[in-house]
């Protein structure tokens, strides 16, 4: 049996997923008719960005160098990914702004071509989750142990904002098996701050289902 190593990419790229496919969803059924609905979708859509922009900086903060270091040239394939990312961003935002100013039947076109470009743009994010999963954490099992490999993924738990923080358990706590939701929090008793803790686990008993939390709550005692 082959023995698992730590991974860094795939819990976390488990929650953006779930994100990135909730927010699809929104943006495929918000009533155009009804400006909290629409409020409610766009806003969705620009915490969805920030919290992507957010995980792109601590890949390019905490894993990236570190990789590069030991790996030269391995990071270099994906150097681009997130630069690209950014120009998607700024026409998401810019239609998520003109469905904002728009009324009645123009609004239709434009959340048509929202709804469009936002699902390219998950459909090429999708294949980048899996090339880093493929390459990267390969590359990273291969040049880290895993006591180095938890380091990083501490340094980055640490750098979290509460906001994006709260998007990914959020998107954990409905995602993930049990066991693997008390693995995650079982890392932030060991490693974060008692305050940050105790609120991480508070926001998760809310967020998940009464029956998983029994059992995530029974592997964390």
């Amino acid at each position: 049996m082959t023995q698992q190593r730590f991974e860094i990419y795939r819990p976390i790229h488990k929650a953006v997923r779930h994100i990135l496919f909730s927010t699809a969803s929104d943006l495929g059924s918000f009533d155009l008719g009804d400006d909290d609905s629409t409020t409610q979708a766009l806003e969705g859509l620009a915490k969805t960005i920030a919290l992507l922009q957010e995980h792109a900086t601590h890949e390019n903060t905490f894993v990236h160098p570190a990789l590069e270091d030991k790996a030269p040239g391995v990071v270099a394939p994906f150097a681009g990914n997130h630069d690209d990312d950014e120009k998607v961003y700024t026409e998401l935002g810019r239609l998520a702004g003109e469905i904002r100013s728009a009324v009645g039947d123009q609004r239709v076109p434009l959340r048509n071509e929202l709804y469009a470009r936002y699902n390219r743009f998950l459909a090429e994010y999708l294949a980048h989750l899996d090339r880093e999963e493929q390459v990267l954490e390969k590359a990273l099992w291969d040049h880290f142990t895993d006591e180095e490999l938890a380091g990083i993924d501490a340094a980055i738990e640490h750098s979290i904002s509460p906001g994006a923080m709260e998007g990914y358990l959020n998107a954990m706590c409905v995602s993930f098996s049990p066991d693997g939701l008390a693995k995650i929090l079982g890392g932030m008793k060991a490693f974060a701050p008692p305050e940050v803790t105790e609120w991480a686990l508070g926001l998760a008993k809310q967020a998940t289902p009464p029956a998983v939390w029994a059992k995530v709550s029974a592997a964390l005692s």
